[in-house]
């Protein structure tokens, strides 16, 4: 689905309801409606292997108003059906560890040598206690397009990404036609 274009009047044009449902109706539908999802982890924790980058699974959705994300075919991914600039939010919470660091980031069509909204955080020290991490950023995506977050830590073994009630989540939403 494309974004209803805004057009101008014509000087002498008498507006039709065709005309009025083309040019005002459906741009006021998109908008109280444009694509929106919010993917959250519910069953079970991730491991993600040190220094290993790994895309995050999404296997739960709260909203998802355009079909971009399958929580069976290629559950880190959310595809984008309507061409725009989009605002892509995340929060991770990561399991326990004292060791390393930890970093989330936005890939998109799979290519990690690009990192949007990278964040990462040092870790020292800090037993017991789980990291939750947010990053953020908007990226012009077209129909086709997919995007995921990605997670890495170093801290010499497996880390979970994990089911907490700070919930890891993941939040696409169209902003505007590019």
């Amino acid at each position: 689905m494309a974004a209803p274009p805004l057009s101008s009047w014509d000087v002498g044009v008498n507006p039709t309801s065709a005309i009025l449902n083309a040019r005002i109706r459906d741009a006021i539908n998109f908008m109280k409606n444009r694509p929106h999802a919010v993917l959250r982890r519910i069953t079970s924790n991730q491991a993600v292997s040190s220094n290993t980058n790994t895309p995050i699974f999404w296997n739960g959705e709260d909203l998802d108003t355009d079909g971009g994300h399958s929580n069976v075919t290629n559950p880190s991914r959310y595809t984008v059906a309507t061409a725009g600039y989009y605002q892509l939010s995340a929060v991770v919470v990561w399991g326990t560890n004292s060791n390393g660091y930890r970093q989330i980031f936005f890939a998109k069509n799979g290519v990690t040598t690009s990192r949007y909204g990278m964040i990462y955080t040092f870790v020292r020290g800090i037993g017991g206690a789980q990291i939750c991490m947010s990053t953020s950023v908007v990226l012009g995506l077209q129909a086709g397009d997919y995007v995921e977050v990605w997670g890495y830590q170093n801290t010499g073994g497996s880390l979970d990404v994990s089911v907490s009630n700070q919930d890891s989540r993941f939040e696409i939403e169209w902003v505007s036609n590019l």
